[in-house]
């Protein structure tokens, strides 16, 4: 699924890959016939621009950041609308992302899906890290988005920020739910590398920067 705009109802949704995103697209597209990212040319510009200057690059339109949306858009109309994401616990996060890949490769499974998953976590840190801070903040760490919902509490963020923009809650319902598992344990390697990786992430959003 995609992040997706609508000028009529003045959101803007920013799709942070693994944090129930296609969940909130999909019912959002459905309720409202909001435009996807991916069919919005000035955001795909944007982007790629964005990615010839950044150290962590966006592969797809449907995750743009919501920097490439502000100069997508511009300036003005982007300050009009309710812009959100949500985020996640990382360590949760990086589990749900192994997977999720391994159910989207047929098997048998590439590296360094065929491994075990604290592999896979010092596998993405060095090479794939995609950050929540690299989609909704901006080069100084403000944030750009005017809300923050909580995968969390998502059903109660989901229905408050609904009501706000239409005037009733909306049900959401779970789509790619990717299941933590008791053998996902994180190694004294893959801690430090997500310590590190993830520093902003912890610290901005105020989550553990332990594996629970």
């Amino acid at each position: 699924m995609t992040g997706l705009y609508n000028k009529e109802h003045a959101f803007l949704f920013i799709h942070v890959p693994k944090c129930g995103g296609t969940s909130i697209a999909k019912t959002l597209k459905e309720k409202t016939g909001s435009v996807p990212f991916d069919r919005m040319p000035s955001i795909a510009a944007a982007m790629q621009s964005e990615n010839n200057r950044s150290a962590e690059i966006v592969h797809t339109v449907g995750h743009a950041r919501a920097i490439d949306a502000r100069t997508g858009l511009g300036e003005a109309e982007f300050s009009r609308l309710v812009s959100f994401g949500v985020v996640r616990n990382p360590w949760n996060r990086m589990r749900s992302r192994y997977h999720y890949a391994r159910r989207a490769f047929k098997r048998p499974h590439p590296a360094p899906l065929d491994g075990p998953f604290s592999d896979y976590a010092i596998w993405a840190c060095l090479n794939r890290p995609s950050t929540m801070c690299g989609r909704i903040v901006d080069h100084d760490g403000r944030l750009v988005v005017s809300r923050i919902l909580r995968f969390e509490a998502l059903t109660e963020d989901f229905a408050r920020l609904t009501t706000e923009l239409f005037g009733d809650a909306v049900d959401l319902p779970v789509e790619n739910k990717s299941e933590n598992r008791d053998e996902d344990q994180y190694s004294v390697e893959a801690v430090s590398l997500m310590q590190k990786t993830f520093s902003a992430d912890f610290f901005l959003f105020n989550y553990p920067d332990l594996p629970g």
